[in-house]
C-alpha cells in the first residue's frame, strides 16, 4: 500500500524513511584479507602486582572520531579493586608497539561500580589513540621527514579508516544458532603468548543470545579476553560483542556452557560514542534555512499522536531534539557510505542548539 506524503513533492519523499535500518540477512565476506586482521587486533600487556600479564584487543572503525578507538575487556585495564593496569602497552604483529601508559581510556562505568563475580554485559572499555601516535607505530612519515625521498610510507592527509566495522541494525538480532568468529593471540604450546605466530580465529555456534551478551561455543584461554567476536556482514567483518569471560564452572545448569562476551548493544556503542566525541545530543533538525519570513524555520519534530515526524514552524515547547550518532560502519576494505542514528529525545531538558 503506498505511503501518504500528504502531497509531499516527490523529490523529498523515499517510503525507505517510515522504517529504521535492518538486518537485511546479507553475510558472508567479499575478498577477505588475513593481513586486515592482523592489522586490527592487538595484543595488550601490561603488569599487576608485579606479574606481567597478557590481554588481546582490537580496532573499531569509527571514521569521525579525532583519534583511534581500541576495544577491550574491561579487566585488562584495572583489577578487582579498580586499581590501574601499569607498563600498558599495545602490540600487533610486524608493527611498532605503542606504550599506552599515558593513552586516555576508560572502562564501563556499571564495571566499576560492581564486582559481585562475572560480569560479562560490562566488562568493556576503551583505548584511545591519537592519530600521530598511531602513524609513528604503523611506519608512516610525514613528507619532512622523508626529505622527497620514499623511504617508508607517507602519512595521508586525512586520518585513515582502521578497524572491524560495525552496525546498530545487528544490536537486536537473534544469533542463538548461528557461527559467531573470534579472532585474538592464543598461548603456544608452551603456555606463552608468542606474537611471532601471529592472530588466530576460532568459530563456533552462538548458545544464547542476550540483550547485553552472547554466549558461544568457541574455545577461549587467558589472554584472549579482549578479543572481537565477529560475523560476516555486509561483505566486511564485523563486530558484535566483545569477548571476556570463558565458559562458567561453578554453573549447574543443564544447558550448554560457552565462552561469554559483552554484546555491543546500542547503550554500549553509545557510551563509547561519548568517550570518544561523536554523539552529538539534543540536536533540533533544520529542515529549511530562514529565509525572511517566517519568522521561524522549519524543524523536524514529534507529536505524541503521529506515528512519523513532521516539520514545524520553530521548535519552542515541539517535540524537536535528537540525539545523533554513528549507526554503521564498514572496514576499510569496503567502500560504504556511513550511517547515522537519529534519536527522538521525548523532554525538552537542556539547552537547544541548531
Amino acid at each position: 500500500m503506498p505511503q501518504d506524503t500528504d502531497g509531499l513533492n516527490p523529490l523529498v519523499w523515499d517510503p525507505s524513511w517510515t522504517s529504521l535500518l535492518q538486518d537485511e540477512g546479507t553475510r558472508g565476506l567479499n575478498r577477505a584479507r588475513t593481513q586486515a586482521l592482523e592489522d586490527w587486533v592487538v595484543k595488550l600487556r601490561f603488569t599487576r602486582d608485579g606479574d606481567i600479564k597478557l590481554g588481546t584487543g582490537f580496532y573499531i572503525n569509527i571514521p569521525t572520531a579525532d583519534s583511534y578507538v581500541i576495544l577491550t575487556a574491561a579487566h585488562n585495564l584495572v583489577d578487582a579493586n579498580n586499581n590501574s593496569s601499569q607498563n600498558l602497552s599495545i602490540e600487533r604483529h610486524g608493527k611498532g608497539a605503542i606504550d599506552a601508559t599515558r593513552l586516555q581510556w576508560h572502562v564501563c562505568p556499571a564495571y566499576n561500580q560492581s564486582r559481585k563475580g562475572r560480569d560479562p554485559d560490562h566488562d568493556y572499555g576503551v583505548i584511545i589513540v591519537p592519530e600521530e601516535i598511531q602513524n609513528v607505530a604503523d611506519g608512516l612519515k610525514s613528507p619532512s621527514q622523508s626529505g622527497g625521498a620514499t623511504k617508508g610510507k607517507s602519512r595521508p592527509t586525512e586520518k585513515r579508516q582502521l578497524g572491524f566495522g560495525f552496525s546498530l541494525a545487528l544490536s537486536e538480532s537473534n544469533f542463538h544458532g548461528e557461527r559467531l568468529e573470534l579472532t585474538g593471540y592464543y598461548p603456544d604450546k608452551s603456555g606463552q603468548n608468542n606474537m611471532s605466530d601471529g592472530v588466530r580465529s576460532s568459530n563456533g555456534e552462538c548458545f544464547r543470545s542476550a540483550k547485553n551478551n552472547l554466549e558461544y561455543g568457541i574455545d577461549t584461554e587467558p589472554g584472549v579476553s579482549g578479543s572481537p567476536v565477529w560475523i560476516p556482514y555486509r561483505g566486511h567483518e564485523t563486530v558484535i560483542a566483545v569477548h571476556n569471560n570463558g565458559p562458567d564452572a561453578k554453573r549447574k545448569t543443564g544447558r550448554r556452557k560457552g565462552s561469554m562476551g559483552a554484546r555491543l548493544s546500542i547503550q554500549t556503542m553509545q557510551q563509547v560514542f561519548n568517550w570518544v566525541g561523536v554523539i552529538h545530543r539534543c540536536k533540533a533538525l533544520k529542515a529549511i534555512e530562514q529565509r525572511g519570513e517566517p519568522a521561524e524555520p522549519l524543524y523536524l519534530n514529534f507529536l505524541s499522536e503521529e506515528e512519523y515526524a513532521w516539520v514545524h514552524w520553530g521548535r519552542e515547547e515541539l517535540n524537536s531534539l535528537f540525539n545523533v550518532f554513528p549507526a554503521y560502519a564498514s572496514t576499510p576494505t569496503r567502500i560504504a557510505a556511513l550511517l547515522y542514528a537519529f534519536q527522538h529525545v521525548a523532554s525538552q531538558i537542556g539547552p537547544m542548539t541548531g
